[in-house]
């Protein structure tokens, strides 16, 4: 049982809890009404706060990395969908 093979296995796995949590809130509620009661409670402003703030730190280090301005502006869009 190789490393490729265990992080394949964590990748495969992750999709698949990703995917159910997904499809499981969607049919709980609209992505509109949870960005709503996200943003509603400071918890939630905290943690989107927390989110692009170590995003952009991503983002600052992927500018300094990467050769070609289209490449990072690509990569800061990838990062933040």
């Amino acid at each position: 049982m190789g490393v490729l093979w265990m992080i394949r296995s964590c990748c495969v796995l992750g999709l698949l809890a990703l995917t159910t949590l997904i499809v499981a809130s969607s049919m709980e509620m609209s992505l509109a009404a949870g960005l709503r009661a996200t943003v509603d409670t400071r918890w939630g402003v905290t943690t989107m706060v927390d989110l692009y703030l170590g995003l952009f730190a991503v983002a600052g280090w992927i500018a300094y990395r990467e050769r070609s301005v289209v490449r990072t502006f690509a990569w800061f869009v990838g990062l933040c969908l």
